[in-house]
């Protein structure tokens, strides 16, 4: 062939590469983003919640990551990722060209993806703007931006952005979570053994788990402390320290169920007012009012007594008291003696509120028994009948429209008649042992036109003062003051003192007929 058709050709081949690299450069350099947005970069942060002494209750978060400082990382834990990710990190450029021919190799002899050659630049540019998809033009874009992010940051910059943003399973998102997630501890407080296993987790975090793995934790724990021994990080006394350390068994990993229902009523209230991007990946610090002791406290007081109330009156109590039956009439001779217990027994609910009576401050809050069961939180959602703790809001009114808690009120037979439009006082006994003419007068009126309103023991006490009244919760005196100054300013100052929700204007108001939620009864 003519020598100079082959030049020609060559130099055409070789136009023709450099063009079309030019033109592929280009275009992943257009459709990469800036390394310099990195600068303005904000990792989904956790959102820590503390109680009012500044002990953690719980966090909100999309993943749970805590960002600090590269100087509050142990060296240990710096030189464990090192040693096991990128041991050429402080000498290469973005890329390692060695490490990438050394990972083909091992990879070609094992037959299958043993060992990867991605530097922990390459690896953070991955994990902030690029996708897991294994692609030639992924790889691509992959190599250009750990160029770039090494022009524009210094080695110790990207370590930090890297020990804060790689995951390390079981919703751990950087280092400062991971060591609160596994070892229950800040990670300045790490030990080596500690920061080894740490540092393998990343590579897999499933198969290498702690908590589904410990076998697999440990031998990946053993492969990076001996990397780290390789590159001189550590002694053989240290190494050997840290291999033959035992690993702290974990039951279950970091799942906090801390006051679960005040952590969903502090989330609806604060949701609205900033956002749900800014609550579960601002990096907050929430300081409430919670006393996390109460709390715990109130969980167990709640849940003892809902589950003794179980024993006694529950499924296993009917299934007891259908059995004595069934021996009772077993006994007698009875042909059919077999009962059958109701199964229509549900487990009865609760809620609980302790607030501070100086200030209103929620201290302690349970909305049921059991939260993964039932979010609905009887605390705040659910209304019910006040009952006679009611009666304080008709002695409020009472006193602020001219009562003193020296006034008699005669705890004595009433009855009421509905005219149509209102109720009316029908006949009113002196005498408290006197119901004749209550009886006589109601005789001949529809159930439904009449009311005799009783007291709890079915006596009544005759003239009481206020105080006397109040102390004893009598209802016909409730009934009474309630008659005197009118359902409408009992509304009127139990809307002032807190309660929010609709009362209805009836004479029943004042023995707490209206419903109202559990929160705003013992916020008022």
């Amino acid at each position: 062939m003519n020598p100079h058709k082959i030049t020609r050709a060559l130099f055409i081949v070789t136009v023709t590469c450099m063009v079309g690299g030019g033109i592929a450069l280009r275009y992943f350099l257009e459709t990469l983003p800036s390394p310099q947005s990195l600068e303005e970069y904000l990792p989904r942060l956790t959102t820590r919640v503390l109680d009012y002494k500044g002990n953690l209750i719980s966090e909100f978060y999309v993943e749970r990551r805590v960002w600090i400082p590269l100087k509050e990382i142990p060296l240990h834990l710096q030189n464990a990722f090192i040693a096991t990710e990128d041991d050429n990190f402080y000498d290469h450029w973005g890329i390692s060209l060695t490490g990438m021919a050394r990972a083909a190799l091992k990879n070609f002899m094992y037959g299958r993806a043993a060992q990867g050659g991605s530097t922990i630049t390459q690896q953070l540019s991955k994990l902030i703007f690029l996708t897991q998809e294994k692609t030639v033009s992924r790889k691509i874009k992959e190599l250009i931006l750990a160029i770039q992010i090494e022009h524009k940051f210094s080695k110790q910059e990207i370590l930090q952005m890297y020990l804060n943003q790689v995951y390390f399973g079981h919703g751990a998102y950087g280092v400062s979570a991971a060591a609160r997630t596994f070892f229950g501890k800040s990670v300045k407080d790490l030990t080596l053994s500690e920061c080894a296993l740490l540092a393998g987790l990343p590579r897999s975090p499933q198969y290498y788990s702690p908590f589904n793995h410990p076998d697999r934790a440990v031998h990946r724990r053993t492969t990076v402390l001996s990397r780290m021994l390789e590159i001189r990080a550590i002694t053989k006394e240290a190494f050997k320290e840290a291999k033959e350390t035992a690993l702290v068994q974990t039951k279950t990993p970091f799942i906090s169920t801390n006051a679960p229902y005040f952590m969903e009523y502090l989330r609806q209230y604060l949701e609205p007012k900033y956002g749900t991007d800014l609550l579960h990946r601002g990096g907050l610090t929430i300081h409430t009012t919670l006393d996390l002791g109460m709390q715990q406290a109130a969980e167990r007081i709640l849940i003892s007594n809902l589950e003794q109330f179980d024993k006694d009156y529950g499924p296993q109590a009917e299934i007891l008291r259908a059995k004595e039956k069934s021996l009772r009439l077993k006994a007698s001779g009875a042909k059919n003696y077999t009962v059958r217990p109701s199964t229509t027994i549900a487990k009865v609910q609760g809620a609980l509120c302790a607030l501070d009576p100086k200030s209103g401050a929620i201290r302690a809050m349970v909305g049921g028994r059991n939260y993964n069961q039932s979010q609905f939180n009887r605390a705040t959602q659910a209304k019910r009948q006040p009952g006679s703790t009611f009666k304080p809001f008709v002695w409020l009114a009472a006193l602020e429209n001219g009562f003193t808690l020296a006034t008699t009120v005669n705890d004595s037979p009433i009855a009421f008649e509905n005219d149509g439009r209102d109720w009316k006082v029908l006949v009113d006994e002196e005498d408290p042992d006197d119901t004749y003419a209550i009886k006589k007068a109601t005789a001949s009126l529809p159930e439904d036109k009449v009311w005799v309103p009783e007291n709890y023991d079915n006596e009544y006490l005759g003239p009481l003062t206020l105080r006397k009244g109040l102390a004893k919760s009598r209802n016909v005196v409730s009934v009474r003051l309630i008659n005197e100054v009118k359902s409408g300013k009992v509304i009127e100052w139990a809307a002032k003192a807190g309660i929010k929700s609709k009362l209805d204007p009836v004479l029943s108001l004042s023995l707490g007929t209206s419903v109202v939620n559990l929160l705003e009864l013992v916020n008022s």
